[in-house]
């Protein structure tokens, strides 16, 4: 999230707890709710690096608990004939992470759960998981267990593939 929406942000809390006959703060027992949440960082030349997406979050603190969870991270395409990753229709690479509930911690760049995980690596690799670590700065997710890698086979490649175990 770059500096000015954390900006919109803060002054949206602070008018909201202001505007609240409720006396609560952030993180001493109070929680803000927010739907349709999203959160996304930028790399150095100020392109987007990723995007989180929720149907709710809950605030509380420094810590944002959101549900119906979307994290997608925007890679640069340096690889033009990667045979790994494949670019999406607008000629992006994405990778589509989602999961029924996560924490995210802005000030330390991370997103952790307990919650299953699926990955979309675009038209060839899906995985799953239980449980996850992710740093964002440096697109690293970590699955804590229950790993299950699928891999989707170009169907020339497929071919090839079974041509050989035939023999």
């Amino acid at each position: 999230m770059t500096k000015v929406a954390f900006v919109f942000i803060s002054a949206f809390i602070i008018a909201a707890h202001s505007a609240s006959a409720t006396d609560w703060s952030l993180g001493q027992g109070g929680n803000l709710d927010v739907y349709d949440f999203s959160s996304c960082g930028f790399d150095d030349e100020n392109n987007p690096s990723w995007q989180l997406k929720g149907q709710k979050a809950t605030v509380r603190g420094t810590i944002t608990r959101i549900n119906n969870c979307q994290l997608t991270f925007f890679l640069k395409n340096k690889n033009k004939d990667s045979a790994i990753l494949k670019p999406d229709e607008s000629g992006k690479l994405k990778v589509i992470l989602k999961t029924p509930q996560c924490d995210f911690s802005h000030a330390m760049g991370e997103v952790k759960s307990d919650q299953p995980l699926a990955i979309d690596l675009g038209t060839s690799i899906d995985a799953t998981g239980i449980g996850f670590d992710i740093d964002l700065k440096r697109h690293v997710v970590l699955i804590r267990s229950a790993v299950k890698l699928t891999f989707i086979l170009p169907e020339k490649t497929a071919k090839v593939l079974k041509k050989g175990h035939g023999k």
